[in-house]
């Protein structure tokens, strides 16, 4: 049977093993090779409920049948949203799919993210390429009912530019109408329902980017371990000179660095740099450390958390009051 053909599924009842007709109402390109399909049931109803986290089995007939997560709002249950990377015959069949073929749906399935633990707690989403589309939900749910949540952070990284997912780009240069430009075309792609990378700096900014500098890097360093002021040492978090470069390096010619203990100080910046504690809960902030007399990093750095705090505590007092 062919894709696109419209079939005759009988309507049934509770039974999670016999697939519910299903129709694509709308389908948009999130990039390359990865599409979102919203499905509706036929005749259209509103589908079981969803947790975040759960997951569809969405049947192309006469291809076969894949698990895929639901990336949806869990509150917006009449149409379901999935998406879909063209990695095999059926995932592939699904995101060649168009508004008004029919599909098998089976559902929903899975254990879900356990919102209810999170409640009252800050909360860290952590995700790399398309594997933000099942969190999405999770992050419905958190904005709908926002007073519940504590803080809340998005960590999201892709391999390359065309991985990312759901988020409008635009690379632009510095110059005003540059900025401007940039701005414009994110509009547009938010106009159109589309998120994709856009380059604007095409004068200075390649795909491939800077290869004879990356290659210089290359060259010239190593990756090694560093200790970092506050938090000690990390792995893979410094650079270091390449054999090839060995005369330069300081380290060989003039005796390592000393590795010890940081003498103690009333600075707590390694706890503010961890996240766990705030700048104005330090005794000598705005007193015997301000930007003008620093004792920490996170003072010493007009970006620095105690530099900010410092420039604008004030506001925040007043808005708090």
């Amino acid at each position: 049977m062919d894709a696109q053909t419209k079939p005759t599924v009988r309507a049934v009842g509770s039974d999670p093993m016999v697939p519910r007709l299903a129709r694509v109402v709308r389908r948009w390109r999130e990039a390359l090779h990865t599409w979102t399909i919203e499905i509706e049931s036929d005749p259209p109803r509103d589908d079981p409920t969803f947790e975040p986290g759960q997951f569809n089995m969405l049947y192309v007939f006469g291809v076969g049948e894949i698990p895929i997560s639901m990336n949806g709002d869990p509150a917006a249950s009449r149409r379901l949203r999935h998406t879909v990377r063209a990695v095999g015959q059926v995932s592939a069949a699904l995101t060649r799919l168009r508004p008004g073929d029919a599909v098998g749906l089976r559902g929903p399935f899975g254990t879900s993210w356990p919102m209810a633990t999170a409640l009252g707690r800050d909360v860290i989403i952590v995700a790399g390429g398309l594997g933000l589309a099942p969190l999405r939900p999770a992050i419905c749910r958190i904005l709908a009912e926002r007073e519940r949540y504590g803080r809340v952070s998005i960590l999201y990284g892709t391999r390359s530019p065309d991985e990312i997912y759901h988020v409008p780009i635009v690379v632009t240069g510095f110059e005003p109408l540059d900025i401007l430009e940039g701005a414009y075309r994110c509009i547009r792609q938010l106009e159109a329902g589309r998120t994709q990378v856009e380059n604007q700096y095409s004068r200075s900014v390649r795909r491939e980017g800077n290869r004879t500098a990356q290659n210089m890097i290359r060259d010239v360093f190593r990756i090694i371990p560093r200790r970092w002021r506050g938090i000690g040492e990390i792995p893979a978090s410094g650079l270091g000179l390449t054999e090839a470069y060995a005369d330069f390096n300081a380290e060989r010619r003039f005796g390592t660095i000393s590795s010890k203990r940081e003498p103690v100080s009333e600075c707590i910046s390694g706890f503010i740099l961890r996240g766990e504690r705030k700048p104005p809960t330090c005794p000598a902030f705005g007193t015997r450390c301000t930007p003008e007399h620093p004792l920490g990093a996170t003072m010493v750095s007009s970006e620095g958390a105690c530099a900010a705090y410092y420039r604008h505590h004030r506001i925040l007092e007043q808005s708090n009051g």
